[in-house]
């Protein structure tokens, strides 16, 4: 079983799970303190829970945010925030804390304003599924590659 930790504040220059912003502002993609917490559910000698979690998220994921873009093309508030809502609640089940936050405002939405707010939010949407996407790829990669991860030992996470 892999062991995630956290990064030590000189091992890396951004937190762990972080990307780097316009302004050079570390913003944390993925909670991992979140994924911590699922690792420590691992069943010795299981499949790694993780990558499992990952797996199903990646897989669910894309027809979660076609069913936003869908709601919104069709101003269709109550799709809007049954297709929100439940993404909210993968995305901050594996701590993809951004991206469920942008789901709360989607969800929270007032019909009048699909049109002009809802555009806007679903393209911060996508880019922020973007990000976390690739942070779980990584991860994932990381996890199924145990020789990779030695490689690199200023991963923030191991």
């Amino acid at each position: 079983m892999t062991t995630l930790r956290r990064a030590d504040a000189g091992a890396s220059p951004r937190p762990s799970g972080t990307i780097e912003t316009a302004a050079d502002a570390p913003v944390e993609v993925v909670d991992v303190a979140m994924l911590l917490s699922l690792e420590a559910a691992q069943a010795e000698g299981g499949p790694d829970i993780v990558v499992e979690l990952i797996d199903l998220y990646f897989e669910d994921t894309p027809r979660r945010v076609a069913a936003v873009r869908r709601a919104l093309e069709e101003e269709d508030v109550s799709a809007l925030r049954w297709a929100a809502h439940g993404l909210r609640g993968s995305s901050a089940s594996l701590g993809a804390r951004r991206l469920a936050a942008l789901c709360d405002e989607l969800e929270g939405l007032p019909g009048e304003e699909l049109t002009r707010g809802g555009a806007a939010l679903l393209t911060r949407l996508v880019h922020e599924f973007d990000c976390v996407r690739h942070f779980f790829a990584d991860e994932r990669s990381r996890r199924l590659d145990p020789v990779a991860s030695q490689k690199n030992p200023d991963h923030p996470i191991h």
